[in-house]
């Protein structure tokens, strides 16, 4: 009796020190997920920076400079100025507006290249890998004071990577061989857009491909555009393309419809991968509801193949006229 005693005891204690450690360890695992930043978004300044010339720093919430940020207006024209922090963490954006290029002057050129900002007001986008994007308005006024610049602190975030494996190219992807009419490079077949290509599509489960396309050194961005047949509210559901938890209050929990994996080739080098952003990320017109799937960035003089991937089946959309379009982010946006 005494032995069977013993033993149960020692039983006992065994899973007492196995049980222990586990306790620790879940509760070590609960406090690094609760400290983990948010999802990216973007970040919206209420208060207009009023400033002379558009220069300004980007840091960190520590106060450090972040090197390598990208802050971006929109001018009037609707084209993208954009200058990159340097390891200061300042930049200093001058607006080129000479049409004629140096062939004419090349000194008056580089005066007029490196000239400040019109007056105006602008929509901004400050953005850095691992920190959430912040939006907003900047004045460029005569009347600013001359030491006024644009500070802007980057929040950090994250982005989930739904790809754990090295993407491979499919070789017979359903759309090249059902031959769609496409186009690559020749712009004047899309000349609202200035796309490089633009082909419909079926939104049905499966691979579509792009015809080969030249680039430039430019970031690119591959886009889904859609016409809006069904109600409007119907439509943002289906595309994912809803801002906010009061706009998606009315989807069903089958959207968003549109959900799709994209790769981009150089033969069969990989370029670059994504997945569609379950943020907006998206634009609307009078005809057209536009979802981004994702960008990347151009080297000029190569070749580039986009392969998108959809990964659910979407054909309730295809009476919305789908096109996939690669287009310069700078001729968009």
């Amino acid at each position: 009796m005494l032995i069977r005693t013993l033993r149960l005891l020692a039983c006992i204690l065994s899973m007492a020190l196995s049980y222990g450690p586990g306790v620790k360890l879940h509760s070590q695992q609960t406090s690094e997920s609760q400290a983990k930043p948010p999802a990216l978004k973007d970040v919206q300044i209420q208060t207009p920076f009023v400033v002379r010339e558009i220069k300004g720093t980007i840091h960190s919430v520590e106060q450090a400079p972040l090197q390598g940020a990208a802050f971006w207006i929109r001018l009037e024209n609707g084209v993208e100025e954009g200058a990159t922090t340097d390891r200061d963490g300042s930049f200093k954006l001058a607006a080129p507006r000479d049409p004629l290029g140096a062939l004419v002057h090349p000194r008056l050129h580089q005066i007029i290249h490196d000239s400040a900002v019109s007056p105006g007001t602008y929509r901004f986008k400050a953005t850095k890998d691992g920190f959430h994007s912040t939006v907003g308005t900047v004045v460029v006024s005569d009347t600013a004071r001359k030491e006024s610049l644009i500070e802007i602190q980057l929040q950090p975030g994250y982005q989930e990577k739904r790809e754990t494996r090295h993407p491979q190219r499919e070789l017979n992807p359903r759309d090249a061989l059902a031959g769609l009419k496409a186009n690559a490079g020749n712009r004047k077949l899309h000349q609202y857009r200035h796309s490089d290509v633009d082909m419909p599509v079926s939104l049905i489960l499966g691979t579509v491909q792009t015809p080969e396309f030249s680039v430039t050194s430019e970031w690119y961005d591959i886009i889904v555009q859609a016409e809006k047949p069904l109600p409007f509210l119907q439509m943002q559901c289906m595309m994912g393309v809803t801002s906010g938890p009061l706009e998606s209050n009315h989807c069903s929990s089958n959207d968003p419809l549109l959900q799709a994996d994209w790769t981009v080739w150089d033969g069969e080098q990989l370029v670059g991968n994504g997945s569609i952003p379950d943020s907006c990320a998206c634009a609307f017109e009078n005809k057209y509801i536009y979802k981004s799937l994702g960008s990347f960035a151009g080297q000029a003089g190569k070749k580039y193949i986009v392969q998108v991937r959809f990964t659910k089946d979407g054909t309730p959309l295809n009476v919305a006229n789908p096109h996939l379009i690669v287009i310069q982010h700078r001729n968009f946006w």
